[in-house]
């Protein structure tokens, strides 16, 4: 009975416009083409030439080639029936289901495609398989952005790491004119990948870095850039964190445990510049003279241990809430002693006037027990000779928590003090 509602009726989409049978243009001769040869290479060689979905004549039209769907159904926010669904159409006997709608004054628009065979008659939830931006909700669906909307764009890809680390999703965000261009861009890679973007599915709603930056390269307060979110893995503390793992410690400690905890960090860094940043490079767009890294908490602390490790590769650092907990508190679900702040500490850059290091921590909840180790950290650095406000920017905010709330609002600062005009 539902699905039949579906198919039936007017059902209206923004602001109450009539979904209507006819297509554009294109469309019409996308059609024509399939009507002398229905094969998916006639269909694919019109989507190179068409970005899709594809908006014409104040319509926009979805499509989804599949060979084994019995019927497909549309599903977005934006449509106003109760559902949130229609049926696509099937055009004719070939594999092709389409279904177009009035744009009218819609310029962001999420969807996906729920598709039924014999073996899925309860259907399956997919992303649009020839559009590549996501909208990151949960389930994920896919982001149509209208062309010259000043909104970035989200990727998400998997990648599985050759040295046995675990797999991990990278998300990639691309500022609105990267696809209108043919510039190359600054790279931002940050840590805790999944938390980094306004988006309910992340803690405490994310970071907002996508918001963000919209807004300050809308507003020319930035450069565009392109930021790389790294997810984290169930290692998360071994991998961002384990380099500095019973360092400098004077008691009797395990030294197999020490060996293997260090390993991971090890194998992180492998990861990250021996396999991501090439893949980048290989895939976008990239200025490999402006890489920066950063991330928070612990991420903050692989953040200063790849950028003290690789400066040839990374000419900026960023540490939100960086910090380590106190030896008497390793019981915090850490259960080892991690002596991040020493380790940096004894292996520090020196100022060259080239790269850049960006250090904060809050005074609230974790940040309490980091603070200690940040302004120890930070005391070091100006020792070394490091110039507050010219390469170096410092800053403590003591009404602060640890959380992405306090990240979001100090992100801003961070990337102005790189990239500000």
């Amino acid at each position: 009975m539902e699905r039949w509602l579906w198919g039936i009726g007017i059902l209206m989409l923004f602001a109450g416009c009539a979904v209507r049978e006819d297509v554009p243009d294109q469309v019409k001769l996308l059609f024509q083409d399939l009507d002398r040869n229905p094969s998916e290479e006639v269909f694919r060689a019109w989507v190179k030439g068409h970005a899709i979905p594809w908006v014409e004549q104040g319509r926009i039209t979805f499509f989804l080639w599949d060979e084994r769907a019995t019927h497909v159904v549309f599903e977005s926010p934006v449509l106003e029936n109760k559902e949130k669904k229609v049926e696509m159409k099937r055009y004719k006997k070939t594999p092709l289901f389409y279904v177009s709608f009035p744009l009218q004054e819609r310029r962001v628009m999420d969807y996906s495609f729920l598709r039924f065979d014999e073996n899925t008659p309860n259907g399956k939830r997919i992303q649009d398989p020839s559009h590549p931006f996501v909208a990151y909700t949960k389930p994920l669906m896919s982001r149509w952005i209208a062309p010259g909307e000043k909104k970035g764009r989200l990727l998400i890809t998997n990648l599985k790491p050759s040295n046995g680390l675990a797999s991990r999703r990278i998300f990639i965000y691309l500022p609105w004119e990267y696809g209108h261009t043919t510039n190359a861009y600054p790279v931002l890679y940050m840590q805790d990948g999944q938390n980094l973007w306004d988006s309910s599915v992340a803690n405490f709603g994310g970071w907002k870095v996508d918001t963000t930056l919209d807004r300050l390269i809308a507003e020319q307060k930035i450069q565009p850039l392109i930021v790389v979110g790294i997810e984290n893995s169930s290692a998360r503390a071994e991998e961002y964190v384990g380099f500095s793992a019973y360092y400098g410690f004077r008691e009797t400690y395990d030294t197999n445990e020490q060996k293997r905890v260090v390993e991971y960090s090890k194998k992180y860094l492998e990861f990250v510049v021996g396999e991501l940043i090439p893949y980048i490079k290989s895939h976008y767009r990239v200025l490999s003279g402006d890489m920066a890294v950063a991330g928070s908490s612990f991420g903050a602390g692989v953040s200063l241990y790849l950028g003290f490790s690789k400066p040839e590769v990374f000419r900026a650092i960023g540490a939100f809430s960086f910090g380590n907990y106190r030896v008497d508190d390793v019981n915090r679900g850490i259960r080892r002693v991690l002596q991040v702040q020493p380790y940096l500490s004894d292996h520090l850059l020196l100022p060259d006037g080239k790269h850049k290091i960006y250090l904060d921590c809050g005074g609230r909840g974790i940040d309490s027990i980091f603070v200690e180790a940040a302004r120890k950290l930070h005391s070091d650095l100006v020792k070394k000779g490091w110039k507050e406000g010219k390469d170096y920017l410092y800053i403590e905010e003591a009404t602060a928590d640890h959380n992405e709330v306090a990240w979001a609002k100090r992100f801003e600062r961070f990337v102005i003090f790189l990239w500000g005009k």
